[in-house]
């Protein structure tokens, strides 16, 4: 587990680690296909929204709110994490 290891190596020399979530761009039309089925568009495409080729939960969604919640709790949950950022949390421009 990648994070898990990073957190502890960070903990070790007494640094915090942040996760960094992108939260709402999903990728452009060819990125979403190579992700097939783990896709957020596949998953939950009513949340997402198609604008100018590329994909984006829509900030104005509420189940774009319920969808980032369950990754930040899982997140929270499963490791030591000292801090979480979110990134992208605007309209597209």
């Amino acid at each position: 587990d990648p994070l898990a290891f990073a957190i502890g190596e960070c903990h070790k020399r007494g640094m915090e680690l942040h996760a960094w979530i992108v939260t709402i761009p999903a990728g452009n039309t060819r990125q979403v296909q190579l992700q097939g089925r783990s896709s957020v568009v596949r998953k939950n495409r009513t949340i997402c929204k198609l604008y100018k080729g590329n994909w984006y939960l829509d900030p104005g969604n509420p189940g774009t709110k319920e969808y980032l919640s369950c990754i930040v709790k899982e997140i929270t949950s499963r490791y030591d994490i000292d801090g979480i950022h979110f990134d992208y949390i605007r309209y597209p421009e």
